[in-house]
């Protein structure tokens, strides 16, 4: 079964047609609060946006949709080959078009946007794990890094989802690698 920590945040989500009729039919048992949830998902905003409008409330918010996945409420806008995360989550340009921040290093930027999907997909129990993250010095020890947080990932979110987390973060880290390869030396 499909949990919503193994969606990208790129991913649109839908109302299914058993969503839609619970929405609209008070006399069902959906709870208020995962009925005004519901009202949320548009088919158009992302993962991402949702949580980023829920704020501090994003865990919440996770665990609400997560219920109403399970519940067939929602889905998806492609079940078809559904991703982790799209190949824009991994570039140093952002969706946008716009280039990174100037005053990030390839290794802040990296720890950032890995930390942004450890917390995505673990939650809570992204703040034991992401200290691995940000105790590294440099891209090979972030990667190293990385990789044990994947393996502590596994008994939290399953096999499957940590080794998708797994090859988010190379897809990351080799972009911001590259990134780091191509700019030009700072004279000191």
């Amino acid at each position: 079964m499909l949990n919503i920590r193994e969606l990208g945040l790129e991913t649109v989500l839908v109302r299914t047609d058993l969503g839609s009729v619970a929405m609209r039919d008070r006399s069902s048992d959906l709870k208020p609060k995962l009925r005004a949830v519901l009202f949320l998902i548009d088919g158009a905003s992302t993962l991402g946006k949702l949580l980023d409008n829920a704020g501090t409330l994003h865990n919440i918010l996770l665990t609400q949709l997560d219920e109403l996945l399970s519940k067939d409420l929602i889905r998806p806008a492609s079940t078809a080959g559904v991703t982790v995360y799209d190949a824009t989550a991994t570039r140093p340009i952002g969706e946008r078009g716009h280039a990174r921040p100037a005053d990030l290093s390839p290794l802040m930027a990296a720890k950032m946007q890995l930390l942004n999907r450890l917390e995505a997909m673990a939650g809570q129990e992204s703040d034991v794990l992401g200290a691995e993250l940000l105790d590294a010095r440099n891209l090979s020890e972030l990667a190293n890094n990385a990789k044990l947080v994947s393996i502590g990932l596994e008994p939290i979110i399953g096999v499957d989802a940590a080794q998708r987390w797994w090859t988010d973060a190379k897809a990351i880290l080799v972009a911001w690698r590259d990134m780091g390869n191509r700019e030009p030396k700072r004279e000191e």
